[in-house]
């Protein structure tokens, strides 16, 4: 019997062997794997420990059987209990498994350390048996039964319970037959137990085996069938079914799941096995499990796009690192990507039909505007000549309508401009009062040619100065109010100016109300009175002229400005728009505090010195580099130049500077990227300085993009000179700065508006000498010497362009364009600009069809400007030539030593003073090579090519 029981343990090893055999024997690693892993070494240790007490030859041999006996079968309730709970879907009772954890590791360890105590087995007996073997007889204490209670009976009703409840439930996600199989097994060890304890099998425990049978059958009635984990079956048949890859692979990158879509797109993973690797598949990309979450690539003709996804170890989620392995999803996106080019082309040829339509009213309106502003002034004229009454009447009419044409043309173009985004706000500083006023006198006199009553209402606790587009704001007053005239037949406009409380950045919502008794508009028609080219109620107002843009315009404005536009109307009885518009309140006295300001009085800038601040004008255009240095002039600053990136970054190494105004974009290295060396490897030199950006490009939220970039501030080109004095005023501490007496301001300003009178001489083609007198330069003199360098330039620069063109370099044409676009502002050549500005746009956004329509057209008018400047200048040399009257030639030992002075002076950097002595030696009569030599000079000196020039006048002395 001894000898047959000894079998049964051998052969239940054996079957736990196989059991354990199978199970690590699939690599899965799932949870359930491991709590079966654990029961059934568990049960392999219980079994060998009971073996060898039986096989033990004395007491000391078989106590320590009996703890390694234990310390398997303590926790095979315990991991078998859990494992139930899993297996039929349940929520393992986490809490109560801890408290028996506990209790089992307690017990633990009260059995360890046998022969100390009493508390496990009050008595110990070694005896022999009639069979021919020696067992133990075992007298239990308190301990036993706490192991009976907390080891067994509690795990072993727990996994009972969540049996015969998943068998009772009925759902359909159980293999009902199965449970009462796994349930029939579970019984047998507590019913082999219950035997032994009451000594029907003798001092033989069957339980071990029994147990441990149980656990294998169990074992290989769930691996079998491959149940034990539902959620893998489910994800398995979720792969199956997905129409996208998916492919899953370890830290080697080799194979281990793919679903039958991944073998679709890579048919050779079709013989591959779990466990090969993916670098012999030809066509994987081996980059998409790579640190890219998301790659993108093409396989016979489809496009593929790949999401990775790492698999971390278990503790090294916070690390980032140690990747297990990943899971690639690949999409077939061929059809997306045809979609999205098919709606980006339709969408490029709608923009292109919108664009065209823009510019061809923006074209024609600006080819109009020529001719009727000739016609309206022609008008004017025949009016002053004209004797009969008859013939002045016909031209009071031709210049009435060819006004009202002119409306007509400016609202086309302003139509063309918002629908094109071309519209741009130009905030500046204003007096709220002088602009209404400006609005009221305005309409005054349209008002009175009707009768009509103007009225208006300030709300005098208004701030008298807010910042914002004042220019736009006017023009929606005057559309309202044009409007109120045209349609009111008698009694009164009103216009009321009022605003909200301002909140805590200092903006105030202004309100304008303009208000008339006009004939009104009926409800059906006030939801349309805003659509373009719409004019309600035509048949009651046949005999009004107009479009039916204006108000369209006005909506579109007061939203540009981020406000809203109101109309509440009665029909019969009148109208009343309110507009409320966004502003920032910049002083805060009230209107009704503020007495009248004059227009002289709100430009007057307030003028310093400043002659410790350090300043670097980085720009790669000379002449954009000659206007700021000018406006700069007066303020006495210590100004060096850069003409470009890597050039200023050397200069900010060497030197610390106070401002630093950095032009946006130039070739090579942009300003962008010369900041941002700037401020990280100049130390205290990069990061000090207030860096200003200088950019062509005013729109609203360049200045934003600037901030962040590194700049602390930005300036829009070309530089207006009230804007430079209130960025100078910002950024230059009070104590450096120096106020200029009032009398010697007074002075400069005299000389100022005497050298702005000289500019009236100026006549070239495609110059708006007005423009030019804005800008306010500080001679004549000087703007004549920037337009000789634009002119000299601009023979290289159209050379550079056409080759920049053949090639198709389209970033280097937006650079170039670029600083063609501000130049020519520069000078005051408006149109080209205008031209410039439209392809630079183009070359940025790479529309090769706009400028291969428009790059020669560009270039045809550059060269004719270009022309034209080289022509007047010509005959503005020639008139000053011939109305200076030359001094008596010089000695020629004086002569030397003039010569010999300016080569000096430019060999130690020093241009003006060179340029200075030349211009004196050309007041002197000269023999013509001597002249010609310092002309030659003189123009070197003025496009900056200082060694040209030292070379020239050191060829010149040797020569005398």
């Amino acid at each position: 019997m001894f000898s047959f029981f000894i079998g049964l343990e051998i052969i239940g090893i054996l079957l736990i062997f196989a059991a354990i055999y199978i199970v690590v024997s699939d690599k899965d690693g799932t949870r359930d794997q491991k709590l079966i892993s654990c029961f059934l070494v568990g049960s392999l240790l219980q079994n060998f420990g009971y073996m060898e007490e039986l096989l033990a030859t004395n007491l000391e041999a078989a106590l320590l059987a009996v703890k390694v006996e234990y310390l398997g079968s303590m926790f095979v309730p315990f991991c078998y209990c859990w494992f139930i709970c899993s297996y039929c879907y349940k929520k393992p009772p986490k809490r109560m498994l801890n408290i028996l954890a506990v209790v089992d590791v307690i017990v633990l360890v009260v059995i360890f350390s046998l022969g100390r105590h009493h508390l496990y087995y009050t008595d110990i007996n070694w005896l022999y048996c009639e069979a021919g073997h020696y067992y133990l007889q075992l007298s239990y204490g308190p301990f036993y039964y706490v192991f009976m209670l907390f080891g067994c009976a509690i795990p072993y009703f727990v996994s009972m319970k969540t049996l015969i409840g998943a068998i009772i439930s009925g759902k359909g996600e159980y293999d009902h037959k199965q449970l009462k199989i796994i349930t029939l097994l579970s019984s047998f060890p507590t019913i082999s137990l219950f035997l032994y304890a009451t000594k029907v099998t003798g001092h033989l425990d069957y339980t071990p085996f029994i147990m441990g049978l149980m656990l294998s059958l169990v074992v290989l009635l769930v691996w079998r069938q491959r149940s034990y984990d539902f959620r893998r079956m489910a994800s398995d048949a979720l792969l199956s079914s997905m129409g996208d890859g998916v492919i899953a692979v370890d830290a080697q990158k080799r194979l281990l799941n793919c679903n039958r879509a991944a073998i679709n797109i890579f048919p050779e993973l079709e013989g591959y096995n779990i466990g090969d690797s993916l670098e012999y598949v030809k066509e994987f990309p081996g980059e998409i499990l790579g640190d890219q979450e998301q790659c993108e690539f093409t396989l016979r003709d489809r496009i593929y796009e790949s999401h990775t996804q790492q698999i971390l170890g278990p503790g090294k989620r916070q690390l980032g690192k140690h990747s297990q392995g990943y899971v690639v999803l690949i999409l077939d996106v061929t059809a997306t990507r045809n979609y999205i080019d098919e709606i980006k082309r339709v969408r490029e040829q709608a923009e292109k039909a919108n664009r065209a339509k823009s510019e061809f009213l923006a074209n024609m309106s600006h080819e109009i505007r020529t001719p009727m502003n000739a016609i309206i002034g022609l008008s004017d004229i025949i009016i002053d000549e004209c004797k009969g009454e008859r013939m002045s009447s016909f031209a009071n009419d031709i210049k009435a309508a060819s006004e009202n044409l002119l409306t007509i043309i400016n609202d086309i173009l302003d139509l063309s401009k918002v629908e094109a985004g071309r519209m741009e706000l130009v905030p500046s500083d204003y007096y709220l009062k002088r602009m209404g006023d400006e609005v009221i006198h305005m309409m005054e006199m349209a008002a009175a040619r009707k009768n009509l009553l103007i009225k208006y209402e300030y709300n005098e606790e208004l701030p008298c100065a807010y910042h914002g587009d004042h220019g736009r704001i006017r023009q929606i007053l005057i559309n309202l109010m044009n409007n109120a005239i045209k349609f009111t037949k008698s009694g009164y406009i009103k216009i009321t100016i009022d605003g909200r409380p301002a909140d805590s950045e200092g903006v105030e919502l202004l309100q304008f109300k303009v208000e008339d008794t006009g004939c009104g508009i009926r409800p059906e028609d006030q939801k349309k009175i805003f659509e373009n080219f719409i004019q309600v109620d035509s048949k009651r107002n046949r005999t009004v002229e107009g479009t039916g843009l204006g108000l369209s315009i006005t909506k579109q404005l007061v939203e540009l400005m981020q406000g809203t536009i109101e109309l509440e109307s009665v029909y019969g009885e009148g109208s009343t728009f309110t507009v409320t518009i966004p502003q920032k309140i910049i002083d805060q006295r009230t209107i009704a505090k503020v007495p009248e300001i004059k227009a002289a009085d709100s430009e007057k800038l307030n003028l310093f010195t400043a002659e410790d601040v350090e300043v670097l004008l980085v720009d790669d255009n000379q002449i954009n580099r000659k206007v700021a240095e000018g406006f700069l002039e007066p303020y006495c600053l210590k100004v060096d130049e850069g003409e470009s990136g890597p050039e200023a970054i050397e200069l900010v190494k060497a030197k610390k500077y106070d401002i630093i105004f950095m032009d946006h974009m130039m070739p090579g290295m942009d300003g962008i990227e010369a900041v941002k060396i700037i401020r990280e490897e100049c130390g205290e030199n990069g990061t000090s300085p207030v860096i200003v950006a200088l950019t062509a490009n005013a729109m609203e939220g360049v200045k934003n993009k600037f901030l962040n970039l590194g700049f602390d501030d930005y300036m829009a080109k070309p530089i207006d000179k009230k804007r430079m004095n209130e960025l100078l005023l910002k950024w230059i501490p009070e104590e450096q700065r120096k106020a200029v007496n009032h009398a010697e301001q007074e002075k400069t300003e005299a000389d100022q508006a005497k050298q702005q009178s000289e500019f009236d001489r100026i006549e070239i083609e495609g110059i708006d000498k007005e423009v030019v007198k804005g800008y306010q330069f500080a001679s004549v003199r000087e703007y004549l010497d920037l337009l000789q360098l634009y002119a000299m330039d601009g023979v290289r620069k159209k050379e550079l362009l056409e080759q920049l063109y053949a090639e198709k370099d389209f970033e280097r044409i937006e650079i170039e364009v670029h600083g063609l676009k501000s130049v020519s502002a520069n000078i005051g050549s408006m149109r080209l600009s205008a031209a410039a500005k439209e392809m630079e746009a183009a070359a940025g956004r790479r529309d090769e069809d706009y400028i291969k329509a428009h790059f020669y057209q560009l270039m045809e008018n550059y060269e004719k400007q270009v022309i034209a400047i080289q022509t007047f200048l010509e005959t503005w040399e020639e008139r000053a030539d011939g109305e200076k009257e030359l001094l008596p030639a010089p000695e020629p030992e004086q002569l030397k030593a003039k010569v010999a002075e300016a080569l000096e002076q430019v060999e130690t950097f020093h241009s003006k003073e060179c340029a200075a002595i030349v211009e004196e030696l050309l007041n002197h009569r000269l023999d013509d090579r001597t002249t010609e030599c310092l002309r030659e000079v003189k123009k070197q000196l003025r496009l900056y090519e200082d060694d040209m020039a030292e070379q020239l006048l050191r060829e010149l002395l040797e020569k005398l």
